[in-house]
């Protein structure tokens, strides 16, 4: 069994003169330093001084929090009625009562019965459940349905799986085809977690609210639809296939100068040349530019896209070194613009998702 925690003496008078209810009091601390043990205390001292238990309002911002402020209150007030003068005397001096007689003896022995007794039980509760409270109480100017409950956890987490599998469905199945194809994207891009992560994303509370004022001012027409295209540095029109057939002819090594290199590679020194002017061939007899530009891109980079080494072709010509360099440079400045058109591609199928998902989470 661990030992009770140790306090010493100058905090102890700090969460004293903390809990002392006739001064206001800003208290910051981490985790697990007491903040619950001083506001509990605070609450039992405006109970010794006279308060009414139906006047004292705490507010927390977790369910947790609020119940284990409401335990250990009534954990201290029901121990009160059991101890004898002395030991209830030590009880109350040690929260920061400095004078204790007997009407305030009296008083704490009673505490317990009278906190049990008020109707409704002490108003320690969540900020969410006091804003409740205020709503229910005033529906017409709130302008909502004076009916209306909240929401827990379980059915919102129930709600949004519905609208998932609801968005899923709608995709998979057919009937949306502007969804179909953004799913298709999402899905080729970034995979299964991807997409999961997303839905999840949007309708986290913390990020819904942001996501529905985003998704209502583009549809407004107040956000530039187009800001995207310019934030990225692609023109609308650019297509993967478009900038991969741009790549050719490159400029660092063209057309002639792969023939000349494939001319006479049998005369020249070093055996893997020949290999060279075999892949040359292979890249000027390409039917496609997708074709040609993945054989580009395997003689130059390797497979983490770092520029090969070419000096074992410098005997091809004297500036071959620089040419290759060249020819390398543009591959990489076409494989850094198919990245941007990729995020283009994948912000536009993710806008479709998040405003499907949204109408049928709201729906």
């Amino acid at each position: 069994m661990s030992e009770p925690i140790k306090i010493d003496d100058i905090t102890r008078r700090k969460q004293q003169q903390a809990s002392d209810p006739n001064q206001s009091v800003w208290v910051s601390a981490n985790a697990g330093s007491g903040k619950t043990h001083v506001l509990s205390q605070r609450v039992i001292r405006l109970l010794l001084n006279g308060v009414e238990p139906s006047k004292i309002l705490c507010l927390t911002y977790t369910k947790t929090a609020a119940a284990e402020m409401v335990n250990r209150v009534f954990e201290r007030l029901s121990k009160w009625t059991a101890l004898d003068d002395e030991k209830l005397i030590a009880a109350i001096e040690d929260i920061g009562v400095s004078s204790v007689d007997k009407k305030m003896l009296q008083l704490a022995r009673t505490l317990f019965a009278r906190a049990l007794e008020t109707p409704g039980g002490l108003q320690i509760q969540t900020i969410h459940a006091f804003c409740t409270t205020i709503l229910k109480r005033f529906p017409l100017e709130a302008n909502i349905a004076g009916h209306f409950d909240m929401m827990d956890d379980e059915t919102d987490r129930l709600l949004r799986a519905e609208a998932v599998r609801r968005l899923k469905s709608e995709a998979f199945q057919g009937g949306n085809e502007t969804l179909s194809e953004a799913f298709d994207t999402a899905l080729d891009m970034g995979g299964d977690h991807a997409v999961d992560t997303l839905c999840e994303t949007v309708l986290a509370g913390a990020q819904r609210s942001s996501l529905n004022r985003f998704l209502e001012e583009l549809e407004a027409g107040r956000i530039d639809a187009s800001a995207i295209f310019k934030a990225a540095d692609i023109a609308p029109e650019d297509t993967e296939l478009s900038i991969k057939q741009g790549v050719w002819p490159l400029a660092a090594l063209p057309e002639d100068f792969m023939r000349e290199t494939i001319a006479n590679a049998p005369k020249a020194k070093g055996a893997s040349i020949p290999n060279f002017a075999k892949a040359l061939v292979e890249i000027l007899n390409a039917q496609d530019g997708q074709r040609r530009f993945e054989l580009v891109e395997a003689l130059l980079l390797t497979q983490k896209g770092a520029v090969k080494s070419c000096t074992y072709l410098i005997p091809i010509s004297d500036d071959f070194a620089a040419r290759f360099q060249g020819a390398a440079d543009e591959v990489l400045a076409a494989k850094d613009h198919l990245s941007r058109i990729a995020m283009v591609r994948l912000s536009q199928a993710g806008y479709v998702i998040i405003k499907r998902l949204s109408e049928l989470h709201a729906g």
